[in-house]
């Protein structure tokens, strides 16, 4: 992630992350367990399902989570995620529900375990699920797997 993009996602400004970045400053209680859980998510574990479909697998994590970025205002996923667009397109607005959502989708479909779990919030997810536009084949297994959490 860029400073911009990692300053986006914590709701913080950029100055604000040079700062931690040059041990000017130390991250506040809420940031610090935000950018641990981003360091954990490195290691969940997930399960990969064949669903026929070309571009191979719909990964799921195996438990529920705690997502370690949750953008209040605009943010932009890292370019692993979401690479076409100018800089400027690829800003997205929290605000807006079909932004987040559309945020998700690309999560779900270009992301690993770590990514999702360091973007997505589940409870959110299930509030929204009949709003979210599915790719094919995601939607059963996203809602088995919302529902065995106790989330749908």
């Amino acid at each position: 992630m860029t400073r911009s993009e990692l300053a986006a996602a914590l709701n913080v400004d950029v100055p604000m992350i040079d700062d931690w970045v040059e041990g000017i400053r130390v991250p506040d209680p809420a940031s610090s367990e935000r950018l641990d859980r981003a360091l954990a998510a490195a290691g969940v574990e997930g399960v990969a399902i064949d669903a026929g479909l070309r571009r191979g697998p719909v990964r799921l994590p195996t438990s529920l989570w705690i997502p370690a970025f949750c953008p209040r205002g605009r943010f932009r996923l890292p370019l692993n995620l979401e690479w076409s667009g100018t800089s400027e397109q690829r800003w997205r607005d929290a605000t807006s529900i079909p932004s987040l959502l559309t945020a998700y989708t690309i999560v779900m479909t270009e992301g690993r375990y770590r990514d999702m779990v360091r973007w997505i919030d589940p409870e959110f997810l299930a509030a929204r699920f009949d709003e979210v536009l599915w790719p094919r084949k995601y939607e059963p297994l996203w809602r088995r797997a919302l529902t065995e959490w106790g989330l749908l």
